[in-house]
């Protein structure tokens, strides 16, 4: 794991081209996330993740 602390993200570490696992700061929940590299957008883990995360309009990943 890794953490960006300027940014308050930490990195499980897990990545493939289309998405980046995070976990969010203890301030904003703690919740484990992923993030669309193709259009950034983001959704916690217990939502559905990578298999229920909508994509903007034009995303490489949609």
């Amino acid at each position: 794991m890794s953490t960006n602390a300027s940014a308050g993200l930490e990195s499980t570490g897990t990545t493939d081209e289309s998405f980046t696992h995070h976990v969010e700061p203890l301030e904003q929940g703690g919740e484990p996330y992923v993030r669309c590299e193709g259009c950034g957008r983001e959704l916690l883990e217990k939502l559905g993740g990578a298999d229920q995360l909508t994509h903007a309009n034009g995303c490489s990943n949609a």
